[in-house]
C-alpha cells in the first residue's frame, strides 16, 4: 500500500471508506499520467497495482410489522391531509418506489380494477408496472375521491395544490414516525428515510 494510504488511517485516523476515495483520485489521476506522459508509466502502474480495502457493510434498516402498523395509524384520516398522507406513506411502503417515482405519479398512473397497480416511471424514463395489495389500493381510492383535481394531475400535492416535493415526503415521513415513536421508542434509532420503506 501507499505510504500516504497508510497515514490516513493509522495517524490521521480516516474510515476505510475515506482512504478507498483518497486511492480512487489517485488511480484517476494516474491513468491521466499514463495516457500524457508514458515516461512515467512504470511508476503509474504502480499506484494503480494497489487496490482498495473492503468495507464492512452494515444490514440494512428496515421497519418491523408492529412498527409500521403503527406509523400507519397516526394519520388521521378524517382528514384530507390525513388521508393524503396515509396513502403517500402505504404506496411507498407497498410498491418500494424511490421518491421521485412517487411525487412524480399521476392518476393515469394508477388502475384501480382488480388487479390493482401502479406504474412508475424510474431513472432513464424507465417504466415498471408493480401489483398493490388491495388495502393500499382501498386507500389511495379513498384519497382520490376526496379530491377534486383532474385524473391528469399529480396524485400528491402541497398545500399551494403544486406537485409534492422531496424534502415534503421527508417531511411527512419524519412527521409521522415521531408521532409513532411515542408508543415504540425503537423507531427513533432507526433514523427512519424515504428509503427505509423500500427495504
Amino acid at each position: 500500500a501507499l505510504p500516504i494510504l497508510e497515514w490516513l488511517e493509522n495517524n490521521n485516523k480516516n474510515a476505510v471508506s475515506t482512504r478507498n476515495q483518497r486511492l480512487a483520485a489517485m488511480h484517476a489521476f494516474m491513468k491521466y499520467v499514463m495516457m500524457h506522459y508514458p515516461e512515467y508509466f512504470n511508476q503509474s502502474q504502480k499506484v494503480l497495482n494497489v487496490s482498495s480495502k473492503k468495507t464492512s457493510s452494515k444490514p440494512p434498516v428496515y421497519l418491523s410489522i408492529e412498527e409500521l402498523k403503527c406509523i400507519f395509524e397516526q394519520p388521521d384520516q378524517n382528514t384530507k391531509q390525513g388521508l393524503r398522507d396515509l396513502a403517500l406513506l402505504t404506496l411507498l411502503y407497498d410498491s418500494g418506489c424511490r421518491v421521485q417515482e412517487l411525487i412524480d405519479l399521476t392518476w393515469l398512473d394508477v388502475r384501480f380494477e382488480k388487479p390493482a397497480t401502479v406504474t412508475l416511471t424510474g431513472k432513464g424514463n424507465k417504466t415498471r408496472l408493480v401489483p398493490l395489495m388491495p388495502d393500499t389500493a382501498n386507500i389511495v381510492s379513498a384519497y382520490k375521491r376526496s379530491q377534486k383535481s383532474q385524473r391528469t394531475e399529480h396524485i400528491f400535492l402541497n398545500h399551494s395544490n403544486e406537485k409534492l416535493s422531496r424534502s415534503g415526503v421527508e417531511y411527512i415521513i419524519k412527521k409521522y414516525a415521531q408521532r409513532a415513536e411515542l408508543q415504540i421508542p425503537l423507531i427513533k434509532e432507526k433514523k427512519i428515510t424515504p428509503h427505509v420503506y423500500r427495504h
